[in-house]
């Protein structure tokens, strides 16, 4: 759960980040990302999605999204020796009630305490604040990766 914590931590602080906007509005800092948190590092690649390429990622789901106010998407992966890789996912929605629509569409988990609203249950760690929507999850499992 520390690790978690950290990685949080580095997104909202944006340590040794990159901005996934060029931009934010005035009333609004752009979101950064991390590259390493807690010995986890970024695999350098950073995949984006618009509401036309959306359903090359989320198959299926997309259009819950649209529905939404989705804008874009952006997924980075985080590795670590001998465990499997966790996936970043930062939603960028039209407007703070939107990202509170898709989160509170299907809650499932316990609350955390992170942003806004959360939850965590089953390796999946979902939080909204503002605008985004982020989701964290491990792709397998392992000791470190339950973990995190």
């Amino acid at each position: 759960m520390r690790r978690l914590v950290s990685l949080l931590l580095a997104i909202w602080l944006g340590f040794g980040a990159t901005p996934i906007e060029a931009a934010g509005t005035p009333k609004e800092r752009p979101i950064a990302l991390p590259s390493a948190a807690e010995g986890w590092t970024w695999d350098g690649q950073e995949l984006h999605y618009d509401a036309r390429s959306v359903f090359d990622y989320i198959d299926g789901a997309g259009e819950l999204f649209l529905a939404y106010g989705f804008q874009r998407l952006s997924v980075r992966r985080f590795e670590q020796p001998n465990q499997p890789p966790l996936t970043l996912e930062c939603y960028a929605m039209n407007s703070a009630a939107a990202a509170f629509g898709v989160f509170s569409f299907e809650r499932q988990g316990e609350s955390v305490g992170i942003g806004q609203g959360s939850e965590i249950g089953g390796g999946l760690l979902r939080f909204w604040k503002g605008r985004y929507l982020i989701s964290i999850f491990a792709d397998g499992e392992g000791p470190a990766a339950d973990s995190a």
